[in-house]
Parts: C-alpha cells; sequence; structure tokens
C-alpha cells in the first residue's frame, strides 16, 4: 500500500515526468517558483483528498444499495473510471446530464495531461538539438510528428484488446521506473551539481534564505525516500495480471508479454548510465575532473539575464566566475 502511495504521489504532482521541468524553464529569472510550488502541492492535496472522500462515498452507497461487501465493487485504474462510476451515475436522477459531465471531464482531462506531456518532450529533445529544430516551422513539424505517433500509439489501446497493452504500458513503464528516476536526479542534483551551489541559485533567483533544508532534502531524504520505494516495490514485485470486469477470470501474462514490459522499464533506465559515460568520454580531461570538478569548484555566480533555470543546472556554459 505505501509503494502504491507513493508512486501515486509522483504521478499526481509529476514528478521526474519531464512536465515541470519543461513548463517552468518559460518562467522568467525572477519568478518566484517557490510560492507556485507551495499552492499547486495544497491545492492537489486538497484536490486529491476530496476526490478521495467521494470515491469512497460512492463505493459505500453501491455496496449499501447491492447489499455487498465493498470490495466486491471496489475496482482501480481504468475501471474505476470506466465501469464504477458509469454505474453509479446510471443510478443518480438526470443521470444523462451527469453522464455527460463525467465523461467531458475525462476527455479534457486526459487531453489537459498530454499537453504536459508532449510539452516536456518536445522542449527537452528541442534544447538538446536547437539548430536542428530552429524556426517555427520546424518545431511545428516536430509537434505534429510526436503527437501523430503518439496518437497511433494510443490507437492500439481503444482496440478490442487494446486494455491489456494499457495494463502492459501501465505496469512496467510507470510506478517502478520513476522512482528510480527521480532517485537518480536527487543524486545528480544534491552530490554531483552541489547542494550548496543550488541553494545559491535558488538565494539568488527568490531573494530568500532556505537554511539546510534544501541540503537536507536534495542529499538526505528525497533519495532515501525514493531509493526505499523503489527496493520495496521489487520486493513487493508480482507477475502481471489482469481482471476482467466479470471478475470471473483472471488473465496471466505469457511470458514474452513480461520480457516486453521489461524491455519498456529498462529502456528509461538505461539511457541514463548511457549518456553519462557518453559525455565522460566526450568531455577532455581526467575522470575526477569530468565527474566531480563541479562539486568542488570555486563559487560561481549567474549573470542577470538567465533564462531557463534547468540550464542552470545542467549547462556550466551559463556560469561566470565572478
Amino acid at each position: 500500500v505505501w509503494a502504491d502511495a507513493g508512486s501515486q504521489i509522483f504521478f499526481s504532482y509529476s514528478i521526474s515526468l519531464g512536465s515541470l521541468t519543461a513548463l517552468g524553464s518559460y518562467n522568467p529569472f525572477r519568478h518566484n517558483a517557490f510560492r507556485d510550488c507551495v499552492i499547486y502541492a495544497s491545492v492537489n492535496t486538497f484536490t486529491s483528498l476530496l476526490a478521495g472522500l467521494i470515491i469512497f462515498s460512492t463505493l459505500g452507497h453501491m455496496s449499501t444499495v447491492a447489499n455487498v461487501s465493498i470490495s466486491s465493487v471496489a475496482e482501480s485504474g481504468p475501471g474505476l473510471a470506466f465501469v464504477v462510476y458509469p454505474k453509479a451515475l446510471s443510478i443518480m436522477p438526470i443521470s444523462p446530464f451527469w453522464s455527460v459531465c463525467f465523461f467531458t471531464m475525462i476527455l479534457l482531462l486526459g487531453v489537459d495531461s498530454q499537453f504536459a506531456g508532449v510539452e516536456g518532450l518536445v522542449t527537452a529533445l528541442i534544447d538538446l538539438r536547437p539548430r536542428l529544430f530552429f524556426g517555427a516551422r520546424r518545431r511545428t513539424a516536430f509537434v505534429a510528428l510526436v503527437c501523430l505517433i503518439c496518437y497511433a500509439v494510443g490507437l492500439s489501446m481503444v482496440t478490442e484488446g487494446g486494455m491489456y497493452l494499457f495494463q502492459l504500458f501501465n505496469h512496467y513503464a510507470g510506478s517502478l521506473i520513476i522512482l528510480l528516476t527521480a532517485f537518480f536526479e536527487c543524486i545528480v542534483v544534491g552530490y554531483f551539481y552541489g547542494a550548496k551551489r543550488i541553494t545559491r541559485n535558488m538565494r539568488l533567483m527568490y531573494g530568500m534564505d532556505f537554511g539546510f533544508f534544501p541540503t537536507l532534502f536534495w542529499c538526505v531524504i528525497s533519495p532515501v525516500y525514493t531509493l526505499s520505494l523503489f527496493i520495496l516495490s521489487v520486493l513487493i514485485y508480482e507477475e502481471l495480471t489482469y481482471e476482467r470486469a466479470s471478475k470471473s477470470q483472471v488473465y496471466q501474462y505469457p511470458d514474452w508479454a513480461v520480457k516486453v514490459g521489461w524491455l519498456l522499464a529498462s529502456s528509461s533506465v538505461f539511457m541514463i548510465p548511457i549518456v553519462m559515460f557518453v559525455q565522460i568520454i566526450r568531455t577532455p580531461g581526467s575522470l575526477h575532473q569530468v565527474g566531480f570538478a563541479s562539486s568542488f569548484s570555486n563559487r560561481r555566480t549567474c549573470p542577470q539575464n538567465c533564462l531557463e533555470f534547468p540550464l542552470m543546472l545542467f549547462r556550466e556554459c551559463v556560469f561566470k566566475t565572478p
């Protein structure tokens, strides 16, 4: 339960998915992102609590009406949105109206989530090769290509067997890998880039002194939390199964499907050491100079005309010795 709850936090707040980093890169240098994070976290937490009350009250009412236990009507994931809630809406007054409102909300929620996800991917690739995508036409064509690929992949999940494919993607490319990615992010920012340096950057940007809190969270709490959840998820790992809507049969995924799932999961993680080794080989200097010089370098300050916070973290060229 704790592993699932921790993974849900990452999904709910879009942590380590690239969306927040991409959208935040468009903020002015002096923009108070700390205030935005506090508001965002507070609203998200309140919304999650409100949604929990609504969901459990709905499930409790349905179990009472049907005179069965709540476990008999409870569903998770797509089953909650497309099986349980339609049944609950069908017994409400003016059920067609509420059904239209509910599924319109689901549609807008999905499209809105894709805006942030596609923008995170597009921004990262364009920042990686700015000359290749220079110009409005090239960027528009690239965004259209990304949307077309996402549409083709998503189209396969609305076929007759699309739910099985969706569960495969969701199980292997979702929670477990995000935790490990977040752990590596904490290590890179907290130790390689340096917690003291990012504290100075935050003080310069926001004009506030955060004390030892950035160091404590980047170097201790966050990596321990993410790594603990990842290890716990591995220890309680179970083979992927899918329980059909009738709950009379449980589909066991074949071995080749499990291998495909692990291939999807490992494709994201393997890129981290691959890119690291490529950058070490391409960068002149010894291993110590390449890998650890940034953590022990002299104090550096960022010029007033910095445009993007992610570039401050990962591109040394924007920092100049005073």
